[in-house]
């Protein structure tokens, strides 16, 4: 079982936001599941390994950076929405990321 709020508190820590702010909990939760779920693709599993939860933190936090750059598409003020024009994906990975993943990935049969 993956503990996203565990995650999310240390994202928070990497990037310098303080625990009580909630200001971007819920773009950082989500930005964490495509990064796990983009895991679990590359490695050709069911189930997260817990041990690749280093990787997908590392993921959300460059990908954080990079999208607080110049890769917004829209915002929207009225419920806060913001688009990017970016997601994350398997190109995310960097080699030492691969590397990490590779030990844990399955071949695919059938």
């Amino acid at each position: 079982m993956i503990d996203m709020d565990g995650m999310l508190s240390k994202v928070k820590v990497r990037l310098g936001i303080a625990p009580e702010t909630t200001e971007h909990d819920e773009v950082l939760r989500l930005m964490l599941e495509d990064a796990v779920m983009m895991i679990r693709i590359f490695c050709n599993r069911d189930v997260f390994p817990v041990q690749l939860e280093y990787v997908a933190r590392q993921i959300v936090v460059n990908a954080f950076y990079k999208e607080n750059g110049d890769n917004v598409a829209s915002i929207k003020r009225g419920d806060t929405q913001i688009t990017y024009t970016e997601t994350i994906s398997k190109d995310d990975l960097t080699q030492e990321h691969r590397e990490l993943c590779c030990k844990y990935r399955r071949l695919r049969t059938g």
